[in-house]
């Protein structure tokens, strides 16, 4: 898998933290940039996909791998 421009570990960060990291991450990359987060947070995973849709930025891939996803997204164009 080819890496995102900034890849962030977050296994062990619960929600809502986790998710407060990855907007502020996403927040400070550049338009279009796409990061990588590694979670484990099932609840940190649902909320994803809302937080999307109401900051458009993009979720590029979602992957499970055995009890961890990696995420992928692109922040919005501006």
């Amino acid at each position: 898998m080819k890496r995102g421009t900034k890849f962030l570990d977050l296994r062990g960060q619960k929600s809502p933290f986790a998710l407060i990291r990855i907007a502020k991450e996403v927040k400070k990359a550049k338009p279009d940039e796409i990061l990588e987060f590694l979670v484990d947070d099932p609840a940190t995973v649902d909320e994803i996909a809302p937080w999307s849709e109401r900051t458009g930025n993009k979720i590029i891939s979602m992957k499970k791998e055995d009890s961890s996803w990696i995420i992928r997204i692109r922040r919005r164009s501006s």
